[in-house]
């Protein structure tokens, strides 16, 4: 603990006191003659002479506790508040009924130290109690070490009994007031302010305190009216327990945030700049013009400001956070992981910290179980955030835990916010129609489905994969609309050409479902489309033309046991039984419990004959196989947007105006 320096109003203010302590009828003539003579100096303002004079009657009479007292007063004039303790201390030791020495030094432990000792104070000043009749003073520093030590109902009545006394008393009701709003009686504090300032419209103490009380009442426009007024009054602070300097600084940082607050940036960054002027270290006034350069993309004035807020406070978890923002807007993505893990670290509660922290490390580290973590701690924080469910659900699917990725996808589809948009939404749907898709459930996927393409009706794949789950639930003529409308948003996707053309001959449509596997071959030809091509050649009788479909897709990856299944199954129609025999046998090599290819082999070995020459008159039916997988491929990169899609670059889905609370916690 230590002293703060002597303010000018504090020295108008001991003169008042150093002249308490009258001598008692029954002191000797050399006591009064330097009591006398001590006093006409302080009037004069000539504190070395007042010193010298009360420190020679100490000498000459130690035990005269009115002698120290005089002393300390004078010391305390002279701003040197340790030795002014000393000689109080003196003089109750000599006294300990001594109450105008103990309101000193109550009155010393309030405003000449810093911080306060509110607890010192009360100690010296329950002792002075015998004063207040006269020292109305000393009463409401009384009532101000309550306040400090949250005795709110004692300092109120302490006031309340001042002010009965003297209705005029400008001071008790500014500490009414203080005492008022402290205890969360915002209203009854902004009553006792505009009390204070009815007696003393000057009084700067209580202009601030109402134009402080005004703003967390959300009444912006009077606040930063008082302030005006405040700013223009001359002179000190009565109540010196902050430096002026920072208060004044405190004025400009308030009004610069009610600006701010009411998208004013333009006089918020003056008020800013005033505020810095008064008190280069306001360093919350340094993090406010570094997130409004933000927001006007000069990122390297923003980083000037937010480097100097924590050069200040360290300790200044909101700033670490924007800097962390401008390092992901200049994409120094591992630099703005140490600046946000560095904000979490000093305020683990710092949800949007979390939530950035989760998409850089899901989307350019990669790191999908870090992801998880970071977005289910936002879900900890704010149940509610509709954003953070859907980014958790995203990164437990590209970590295949899909269960708990439906979880997370189901709860942020459960809930509205401005923020978790149509597009959002839609890829919510989608992806949990994917899912759905992989666990069986092909009912619920096509609900899920309809979802996202009634949100977004403009994505081709949610259209795609619609259009796959109703083909799967026979549901053939929409699925057709489904895969015609993919292809009408955009025609190079192969995949909806294949899955078109595998719908039309679901229809007994095979003509037409080969030009679409023309279309899906000419784009991306892929052995499965062959196959499916080979099967619509086969039902309309073109079994030679279906057998180069077959080898076409051979050529392409001759592993796939089901094009040397279908192959044999040509060859066999074309009565090629040898070569068909050969090709089944390349299926059963690649797939030995490959149940149709036996059952086939069979049929060929009867076709052939016992003794391999004649062919059976037996009825040959071949059914084709498409055990391809024929599921929709997902291009994830087209239909997952990453958070720097969603988000990052979006300033209407972020908490980007940090409410003046929340900055203040950090003070």
């Amino acid at each position: 603990m230590k002293f703060s320096d002597l303010s000018l109003i504090m020295v108008a203010t001991l003169l008042l006191i150093c002249s308490m302590g009258v001598v008692s009828a029954d002191e000797d003539n050399e006591s009064s003659g330097w009591l006398e003579k001590g006093n006409a100096f302080i009037q004069q303002e000539k504190w070395d002479e007042a010193i010298a004079t009360f420190l020679a009657a100490t000498e000459q009479e130690p035990e005269n506790p009115v002698a120290w007292f005089k002393l300390g007063g004078s010391y305390l004039s002279s701003g040197l508040a340790s030795e002014a303790e000393s000689a109080y201390l003196k003089a109750t030791e000599l006294d300990p009924e001594y109450g105008d020495a103990y309101a000193m030094l109550g009155f010393l432990n309030l405003f000449f130290r810093v911080p306060p000792d509110a607890a010192g104070a009360l100690e010296a000043l329950e002792n002075a109690k015998s004063t207040f009749k006269d020292n109305p003073g000393a009463q409401i520093n009384y009532a101000l070490a309550n306040i400090l030590e949250k005795n709110y109902d004692v300092a109120k009545a302490s006031l309340e009994e001042v002010i009965q006394q003297d209705s005029e008393n400008a001071r008790a009701y500014y500490y009414l007031g203080y005492a008022n709003s402290e205890n969360g009686n915002l209203e009854e504090g902004l009553e006792a302010f505009n009390k204070a300032l009815e007696i003393s419209p000057t009084y700067k103490d209580a202009l601030y305190a109402k134009a402080d009380i005004q703003g967390l009442l959300g009444l912006e426009e009077d606040s930063a009216k008082t302030f005006d007024t405040l700013i223009s009054v001359e002179g000190d602070y009565a109540e010196p327990l902050i430096p002026a300097q920072t208060i004044n600084s405190e004025v400009f940082y308030r009004k610069g945030v009610i600006a701010y607050n009411n998208e004013n940036d333009t006089d918020a960054m003056k008020n800013f700049d005033k505020s810095i002027e008064e008190n280069p270290s306001n360093h919350r006034a340094q993090y406010y013009r570094g997130i409004i350069l933000f927001a006007q993309d000069d990122l390297a004035g923003a980083r000037t400001a937010l480097e100097k807020a924590v050069e200040i406070k360290d300790q200044f978890a909101n700033a670490w956070y924007w800097l962390g923002r401008i390092d992901i807007k200049e994409q120094n993505f591992s630099s703005a992981v140490e600046n946000l893990r560095k904000a979490i670290e000093i305020d683990e509660k710092l949800t949007d910290a979390w939530y950035f922290l989760g998409g850089i490390v899901g989307d350019y580290e990669e790191s999908y179980t870090d992801a998880v973590t970071a977005f289910t701690k936002v879900t900890e924080l704010s149940p509610e955030y509709a954003d953070a469910w859907y980014f958790k659900g995203l990164n437990e699917y590209k970590s295949d835990n899909l269960t708990s990725s439906i979880d997370s996808f189901e709860q942020a589809l459960a809930l509205t916010s401005e923020t978790f948009t149509e597009d959002l939404q839609a890829n919510a749907w989608y992806l949990l129609g994917l899912m759905q898709t992989s666990e069986g459930a092909t009912e619920q996927a096509s609900e899920s489905f309809k979802e996202a393409v009634t949100l977004n009706a403009s994505d081709s794949v949610s259209w795609n994969s619609y259009g796959t789950v109703l083909n799967e639930l026979n549901r053939y003529e929409d699925a057709l609309k489904a895969f015609e409308k993919a292809l009408d948003l955009d025609d190079t996707l192969a995949e909806s050409w294949f899955n078109k053309g595998n719908v039309l001959r679901n229809l007994d449509k095979a003509q037409e479902a080969l030009v679409s596997y023309d279309k899906a071959i000419a784009i991306d030809p892929q052995p499965r489309v062959w196959n499916s091509k080979g099967m619509a050649l086969m039902k309309l009788g073109k079994d030679e033309e279906a057998i180069e479909a077959f080898d076409s897709g051979l050529a392409l990856d001759d592993t796939l046991a089901v094009l040397w299944f279908n192959k044999a199954g040509a060859l066999t129609n074309l009565e090629r039984y040898d070569e068909a025999m050969e090709a089944v046998d390349k299926a059963l090599t690649l797939d030995p419990e490959y149940a149709s290819a036996l059952t086939l082999k069979e049929q060929i070995t009867a076709k052939m004959g016992s003794t391999g020459g004649e062919s059976s008159k037996d009825e040959f039916v071949f059914t084709p196989d498409e055990a391809i997988n024929n599921q929709t491929v997902i291009d994830e990169s087209d239909n997952e947007p990453s958070m720097a899609e969603a988000d990052l670059e979006s300033e209407e889905n972020l908490t980007a105006d940090i409410p003046d609370d929340q900055v203040e916690e950090s003070n």
